[in-house]
């Protein structure tokens, strides 16, 4: 006999038994449809948390290629890297807000 962990409580219980003493969640080995919406869940708030950072990571890129430049011959072309910054920013907050319902 040995402790596992609860996928609800998180709490020690015995391999042999067949629901949680603390609640009530049905003890087996197999994955319950419960399981896979959470892996989902967690797949999609990481793709969100990467499309933020890619984000700022381009609106920073942008400031700083524009405090150091006194030729703005390139200014539309950081306008642009800055407005698709700006829409991964957005779009990744509402992927992790979507996600988060």
């Amino acid at each position: 006999m040995a402790l596992i962990e609860c996928l609800d409580c998180h709490n020690k219980i015995s391999s042999l038994a067949e629901i949680c003493i603390y609640c009530g969640r049905p003890i087996n080995t197999k994955k319950t449809k419960h399981d896979n919406v959470r892996e989902v869940y967690v797949v999609n708030n990481k793709k969100g948390e990467i499309t933020i950072i890619a984000g700022w990571i381009m609106v920073l890129f942008t400031f700083i290629c524009l405090i150091g430049k006194s030729d703005f011959s390139l200014s539309p072309l950081y306008g642009l890297v800055f407005a698709i910054g700006l829409v991964f920013v957005v779009v990744g907050s509402m992927i992790k807000w979507w996600h988060n319902l």
